[in-house]
């Protein structure tokens, strides 16, 4: 799948990551949000995103491939309170490094056949993310 608009929640190490490497690949609308204002415009003034909406449910709403990329217990919260925002056809996964929690979360919601969930290779504690793009 190589979606038009990918949106990502949660701007961190691997969120940015990934929001950055679409960017790189050509994604042509990538839209990030976390719940810091300044991590998003530094994520926008970084080229990461190109737009960081102030309402997690915007991103979601107009999303055709999700990633959450927040901590497990914040993902399986935006999940609990974004299932409605996210369009029909739209593909859901998370970064997180356990899934036994979030898959039966989205099975229980009914998102099962539309959630994948993934795991992060996002580097060390002082390497990876927006700030060690380039190497």
């Amino acid at each position: 799948m190589r979606p038009h608009t990918l949106g990502i929640l949660g701007l961190g190490a691997i969120g940015g990551s990934v929001a950055l490497q679409a960017k790189r690949a050509g994604i042509a609308t990538v839209l990030g949000w976390c719940p810091d204002p300044a991590e998003r415009a530094a994520a926008a003034q970084q080229g990461a995103i190109d737009d960081a909406p102030a309402r997690a449910a915007d991103v979601a709403r107009a999303a055709e491939l999700l990633v959450l990329a927040a901590p497990p217990a914040a993902n399986v919260e935006l999940l609990e309170r974004l299932e409605r925002d996210v369009p029909a056809g739209a593909v859901v996964t998370d970064v997180g490094s356990v899934k036994r929690t979030i898959v039966a979360r989205a099975e229980g919601l009914g998102l099962a056949a539309r959630f994948a969930g993934g795991h992060p290779l996002a580097g060390t504690h002082a390497r990876g993310g927006l700030r060690d793009a380039d190497t």
